[in-house]
């Protein structure tokens, strides 16, 4: 990369004088080349980040298309290492140029991502060695790398070969105890384009399939996560807040990750942040534009390809969530088009308090919400002055024909052809509807009757009802589990000195638990054989079994298992006992037992290597290791 040229710099001014010009004390070497060693706050990022873009610069100079190869430290192998296929490196490019500080042979071009001469040393930032082995023209080079006591670095060439290995140069760097490579890695070449980089052998997952694509390597994320980045180099920046994006309520309820070409923006010696110059800031700015100007365009474009007006309101809801698009100018074919729809209205449930709202403009995304449900009432004079019997008989109304939400009530529905679709009635037609009284009985007993969210309300309970039960020993509020029993049913909290007179009233009432425990009997009963194969799988096994390669597997009950684990899902009959049981364990009730989940698949006495490793992090090499282990005992079982 073309380093970044200050070219404003002047001097002015009359003083006089003798002028010294600063140079490097030569004593001093050592000591600068400690401090240059040690630049990074994040070393494991540090070495991920250097060693990959030196590869990657590597292969883009000498054409190569093969992926570079990552592997992270396992219990096996505590090495974190970067392989790659490109230029090589000699003894003599070691000599000139890896041990030099500040030496580089990148700054005459914005192909290539390095240019500060100081990456390929930064695995001494994180320990105290490490190794080098370099192929060119068909001798090996093989070097180690440490620190002295004064903290500079020190190079050993231990071993010249010649050898008919492609080019190509591998970093070897030892790890003690733990570690979060494999994590950091997994986050760092998630920017990486797909197919250029192996980590332990497979590619990793790329952002951009998570993201929304606006064009020109520009995209958003689907929600706001609190970090933009610019990518450049195949190196994420992460910018400052507001820079691309703004966030909090009123703001953008996205993220941007902008991908732009070298030399676009300036970063720090330790190229862990943006150096944020006039040439930094003015393309970041330029990029905000871009992205704005090409949300709307494709907000734009997904509305006029609605077929219908509700469905061009449901594009403009869709991007308004991402973007906040207040004061964008969008329309379907052409009228304009938004979410605030005036005029003076009234919005009310029906039997809950408190719930009547008067605005004198209504956001459509309410209406759109609650149209199907709702009954929406227009021609009525002062929506602001609902009178209560004019409620009443909407009231009345609505239940009779069956609306089950709000009622909506407008003098004229705004909103044009965008609301036009909404059915509604007149009040011209409710008013005419007649009101009769019941005359006045005596009052029926009232239980504690537990309500959809699990609230208790006082009602009555008609005698041929079909009721649950249970003991409310003092609680004020329940599980929410009335969608578990009978649609028509009744669930009631019966206090300790009412149950005589309540098992007296309702004499076929069935215990809650009960009830719950029977259901999930029932589900245990209706497990099948490759249910329990599936719940006999312990957290364990699955990882174990993961990393197995079925073609590679002689064993067929392994093989089965195996491809249980790879497919990671609950079977239907599983989640209705897990559904049960999560109720019994919900009311404080003793839950099911289902007897697969007691033992483990694989018995520490017949794969004693397998259950005492760690395949969170696993080689190639290991996972050839594991499946010959297996398949040498299943051999030894059957002969």
């Amino acid at each position: 990369m073309k380093p970044a040229v200050q070219n404003s710099i002047s001097r002015t001014g009359n003083l006089t004088g003798e002028a010294v010009t600063m140079t490097v004390d030569a004593t001093a070497m050592e000591h600068i080349m400690a401090l240059l060693t040690d630049l990074y706050s994040d070393p494991e990022l540090a070495v991920i980040r250097e060693y990959s873009t030196n590869a990657w610069d590597s292969h883009v100079a000498a054409g190569t298309k093969r992926p570079i190869e990552i592997s992270t430290p396992g219990r096996f192998s505590p090495f974190f290492k970067v392989k790659d296929y490109g230029l090589g490196l000699s003894a003599e490019d070691i000599r000139n140029i890896y041990s030099k500080y500040g030496a580089s042979t990148k700054r005459d071009t914005n192909e290539q991502t390095g240019m500060l001469g100081l990456g390929c040393k930064s695995a001494l930032t994180y320990g105290a060695q490490f190794t080098l082995t370099g192929v060119k023209d068909g001798i090996r080079t093989v070097v180690v790398i440490s620190r002295n006591v004064r903290g500079a670095g020190v190079m050993e060439i231990i071993e010249e070969v010649e050898t008919d290995e492609p080019n190509g140069v591998e970093v070897m760097i030892p790890v003690p105890g733990r570690d979060s490579f494999r994590e950091k890695a997994l986050r760092f070449f998630q920017f990486w384009p797909f197919g250029r980089v192996l980590i332990n052998g497979e590619a990793p997952t790329q952002i951009t399939e998570k993201l929304i694509p606006l064009g020109d390597n520009l995209y958003i994320t689907k929600e706001r996560t609190g970090e933009d980045f610019v990518v450049m180099g195949n190196v994420a920046y992460p910018v400052k807040n507001g820079v691309l994006s703004e966030g909090g309520y009123y703001g953008q309820r996205y993220n941007v990750v902008a991908y732009v070409n070298i030399g676009d923006v300036h970063f720090t010696p330790s190229r862990e942040a943006l150096h944020y110059t006039e040439h930094t800031e003015s393309n970041l700015r330029k990029v905000k534009a871009d992205v704005q100007a090409k949300i709307v365009q494709l907000a734009q474009e997904e509305i006029e390809q609605a077929e219908t007006a509700s469905d061009a309101m449901k594009a403009y809801a869709k991007w308004y969530d991402i973007a906040k698009l207040q004061n964008a100018s969008l329309s379907w074919r052409g009228e304009a088009i938004g979410f605030l729809l005036y005029g003076s209205n009234c919005i009310y449930t029906p039997g809950v308090r408190n719930s009547t709202q008067t605005d004198r403009q209504i956001d459509y995304r309410v209406i759109d919400r609650k149209a199907s449900t709702s009954l929406i009432v227009v021609d009525y004079d002062d929506p602001y002055d609902l009178k209560v019997a004019h409620r009443s008989k909407m009231n009345h109304y609505a239940k009779t024909e069956g609306y089950t939400g709000s009622v909506i009530v407008t003098k004229t529905m705004p909103g044009g052809k965008f609301t036009e679709h909404f059915k509604t009635v007149s009040w011209n037609v409710i008013k005419q509807v007649k009101l009769h009284r019941n005359k006045a009985v005596k009052a029926a007993t009232e239980w504690d009757v537990i309500g959809t969210h699990g609230y208790v309300n006082k009602q009555a309970v008609a005698d041929d009802a079909e009721v649950y039960y249970i003991e409310r020993k003092g609680r004020r509020s329940f599980p929410n589990t009335q969608h578990l029993i009978p649609t028509d049913a009744v669930l009631v909290a019966v206090p300790s000195n009412r149950m005589n007179t309540f098992k007296k009233d309702f004499p076929k009432a069935v215990f809650l638990e009960t009830y719950l425990r029977d259901q999930a009997k029932a589900a245990i009963a209706a497990l099948t054989p490759e249910d329990l194969d599936q719940i006999q799988l312990t957290g364990q096994d699955k990882n174990i079994l993961r990393v197995l390669r079925p073609e590679h597997i002689q064993d067929p009950r392994v093989k089965k298992m195996l491809d249980i684990a790879k497919a990671d899902k609950v079977s239907s009959n599983y989640a209705v006992v897990s559904k049960w049981n999560d109720c019994l364990r919900r009311w404080d009730f003793r839950q099911e037992r289902v007897d697969a989940t007691e033992k483990s698949f694989f018995e520490p006495r017949k794969y004693p290597l397998l259950t005492n490793a760690n395949w969170w992090n696993i080689s190639m090499e290991l996972r050839q290791h594991a499946e010959e282990y297996v398949n040498y005992i299943y051999s030894k079982e059957n002969n």
